[in-house]
């Protein structure tokens, strides 16, 4: 009987701090999650999405151009990430005369 009336509190206290996490700490734990995973978003991921962009400009360019865009040229733009190259690379492909002085930019 004793090891009932314990555990019937136990049980009765563990729902209680259970009910009180959900209610008070549970919303500020998945804001600060929430937070964090933007933050991790921005720093990490954006300069990618980012360079993806300018790559994806630069072949397209270079395809509206010259018809085809080589297999080996588009390994090496997938390759670069620094975007102030990426960037430089997009204007470039504008205004180069052929693939060829493009694919040497590239060296």
């Amino acid at each position: 009987m004793i090891a009932t009336i314990f555990d019937e509190k136990f049980m009765e206290g563990k729902a209680e701090g259970i009910a009180v996490a959900e209610a008070e700490y549970k919303p500020k734990w998945v804001a600060e999650g929430e937070v964090r995973g933007i933050a991790k978003a921005e720093t990490e991921r954006k300069p990618k999405w980012v360079a993806e962009g300018y790559i994806n400009s630069i072949q397209s360019v270079l395809q509206a151009r010259f018809t085809t865009v080589p297999k080996i040229l588009q390994k090496r733009l997938a390759s670069i990430s620094d975007l102030g190259q990426l960037e430089l690379l997009t204007k470039q492909a504008a205004t180069c005369s052929s693939l060829k002085e493009f694919e040497k930019l590239l060296r």
